[in-house]
């Protein structure tokens, strides 16, 4: 388990308050919704739907039994998740499974409850409806979870802090990079943005695009077989347009922009900020290398035992040392790091 300053939010602590009492109360609202219409059940309910309708079936009780059992392991298994990755993530995770829990509860249990009066579970009917109904559910109380789990970072400076070590496993390779530096003899060199390295040192804000890679295509194109793939069966009109919102989303992801002001260092794209890390968490900043699948699993905003970061492709990265926080990785254009480096220096040095 990684080490966690004092101060950092939220708490695994709150984490299980907040995020396992939503998940037992949803449990216990499925035994309520089975302990009162058990006896409107068929002796078989349907369970699984396929491109010609039902194809699998279960006993009421191994149907509710599977489906709490289903909520509480993968509830179980984002808490372990949360208190293995860095503090960053706990949120996300949280609103993951509050989000799941709502679609399990309206969306799954919806589908039992449809099914009264049945005696055979072969007639039951397309239960797009309540898969729907589940995911706005679930998009409900996601939001509910973010909101009750603000992350906090204390600052890079506080001295009531005993020094954190950086949590990452692999460092990267760090590279000093020629003309990060101001110096007399580069009075009137210029940076991506235009700016001067002279007086405003590069200027603030700083942006430069975050270089868009390849495998974030890849993903992409996965992503629309597979909603073509699920055209074909009952939740198509659920399934299919979620995916494609999620391939939107990444398509998102490419087209991303870096900025660093006195707020301190964002990644924003199509009015979305996926990152944001604030100025005074941040002690330094460095040249390094990211790679996404080796060290984060794969591209865009990932977290993982290494650290964070926004990576999109295999290559240079800016590298923001966060003494009481994570780590964090943001794929860079190589001719951007001297003035992302210099950005940074300005909103973290007095």
């Amino acid at each position: 388990m990684p080490r966690v300053a004092p101060g950092a939010r939220p708490t695994m602590r709150r984490w299980s308050v907040v995020v396992g009492g939503l998940a037992v109360a949803g449990i216990l609202a499925i035994l309520l919704l089975y302990a009162v219409i058990r006896t409107d059940l068929p002796e078989r309910v349907a369970s699984h739907w396929g491109t010609d309708g039902v194809d699998a079936t279960q006993t009421p009780r191994a149907f509710v039994t599977s489906l709490v059992l289903l909520e509480g392991g993968i509830v179980a298994f984002l808490g372990m998740l949360s208190a293995a990755l860095p503090v960053e993530a706990r949120r996300i995770l949280g609103a993951t499974a509050g989000g799941l829990t709502g679609l399990f509860v309206v969306g799954i249990g919806g589908s039992l409850y449809a099914q009264r009066g049945l005696t055979d579970p072969y007639a039951a009917q397309d239960v797009g409806g309540w898969i729907a109904l589940g995911l706005a559910a679930g998009v409900v109380l996601a939001g509910l979870i973010a909101w009750l789990l603000p992350t906090h970072i204390p600052a890079a400076n506080d001295a009531l802090l005993s020094p954190i070590p950086a949590r990452s496993r692999a460092t990267g390779d760090i590279t000093p990079i020629a003309g990060s530096a101001a110096s007399a003899s580069d009075e009137d060199a210029t940076v991506p943005d235009g700016s001067s390295r002279e007086g405003a040192a590069y200027g603030l804000p700083w942006s430069a695009p975050v270089p868009a890679g390849t495998g974030g295509y890849v993903v992409i194109g996965l992503l629309a077989l597979l909603a073509v793939g699920l055209a074909a069966t009952p939740a198509r009109w659920v399934a299919a347009p979620v995916i494609l919102a999620v391939g939107l989303l990444v398509f998102a992801m490419t087209r991303c922009r870096v900025l660093i002001d006195a707020e301190g260092v964002r990644v924003r794209g199509f009015g979305i900020t996926w990152l944001r890390v604030q100025a005074p968490t941040i002690s330094s900043a460095e040249a390094s290398t990211a790679r996404p699948m080796a060290e984060f699993g794969g591209y865009g905003l990932r977290y993982s035992l290494h650290g964070r970061g926004f990576v999109t492709t295999s290559g240079p990265a800016l590298r923001l040392r966060i003494p009481h926080g994570t780590d964090t990785w943001i794929s860079v254009r190589e001719e951007d790091l001297p003035g992302a480096l210099a950005a940074v220096r300005q909103i973290t040095e007095p």
